[in-house]
């Protein structure tokens, strides 16, 4: 599992990080958001693949997180 956290923190609280890093990844998965396999989203997209790749190319090089989380988070601050 990848970390972002200081190693040293991670060292001495190894088991609360991992208790914490998994209550995360479980809420995050439990979401239920716009756009996750097509969700509460329209039968027919209103923009392209190609227009929707375009918009955020610079936003990825700066990112820490998957391209796939960050772009959730984005839509969660949409709303």
């Amino acid at each position: 599992m990848k970390q972002s956290l200081p190693l040293e923190l991670v060292e001495k609280e190894s088991v609360r990080v991992e208790t914490i890093s998994s209550r995360e990844r479980q809420v995050l998965q439990s979401l239920n958001l716009p756009g996750q396999d097509r969700n509460l989203m329209p039968a027919i997209p209103t923009k392209s693949q190609r227009t929707r790749d375009s918009e955020n190319p610079g936003f990825y090089p700066f990112c820490t997180l998957p391209i796939t989380d960050a772009e959730r988070m984005l839509l969660l601050k949409q709303f």
